[in-house]
């Protein structure tokens, strides 16, 4: 696909060690090269985070509502007179497939409608294709794949979709948890809440809270 990113777009840089163990840094182009891209080097509670040159990262942004990302390789660093990181331009962007996108641990408002109750509770973990959320009160078993509507309060809006449930939790205190997968949202509000999730991302890292 056609090289979507810009100078001054905010970015993520992502170095992963293993498959779920990583490093998320807030990031921004600074120029685009024929041959390289540079970026805001990564820091983390105002020190400069060193990257091997021929290190591999991945590099993630938000383009259209959509998630992007593209695998790429550290030229070199730039100390001054900006600290720069220096990376190969890549030949391929992919659109990040967001029912792979992890869950994101955040409380919001929610409410259930299922076959014969309402339940409002505040989710636990937030993806693109679905939630876990705690209900203040002690349920019956719920079957797995129940059909519920979902009313899900982000900061903006508010997103409605059908789901199922796929899994029930009961806690201590009559409170219990119930997971529940999307089955009908819309493309453009999936793309709502990555884009939600990416910016949770960046707020906690730049407060250096992960």
């Amino acid at each position: 696909m056609k090289l979507s990113l810009k100078p001054n777009q905010l970015v993520n840089i992502r170095i992963e060690f293993s498959a779920d163990r990583y490093e998320l840094y807030p990031s921004r182009v600074e120029e685009i090269a024929e041959l390289t891209i540079a970026l805001a080097a990564p820091i983390y509670k105002g020190q400069v985070r060193r990257v091997a040159e021929g290190e591999e990262i991945w590099v993630e942004f938000v383009d259209g509502g959509n998630l992007y990302r593209f695998h790429t390789t550290v030229v070199r660093q730039v100390k001054e007179p900006v600290p720069l990181l220096i990376v190969m331009r890549p030949n391929k962007i992919q659109r990040w497939n967001r029912r792979k996108f992890f869950r994101f641990p955040v409380r919001l408002k929610v409410t259930l409608q299922l076959a014969d109750q309402q339940l409002t509770g505040e989710t636990v973990d937030l993806s693109a294709s679905g939630f876990a959320a705690r209900f203040p009160l002690e349920l019956e078993e719920v079957k797995k794949d129940a059909a519920a509507q979902v009313l899900l309060s982000l900061p903006e809006k508010a997103i409605s979709s059908k789901g199922r449930i796929v899994r029930q939790e009961p806690l201590e205190n009559q409170q219990t948890i119930l997971a529940v997968e999307f089955t009908d949202l819309p493309e453009k509000e999936q793309d709502e809440i990555v884009a939600f999730i990416f910016a949770q991302q960046r707020e906690l890292r730049q407060r250096g809270l992960v």
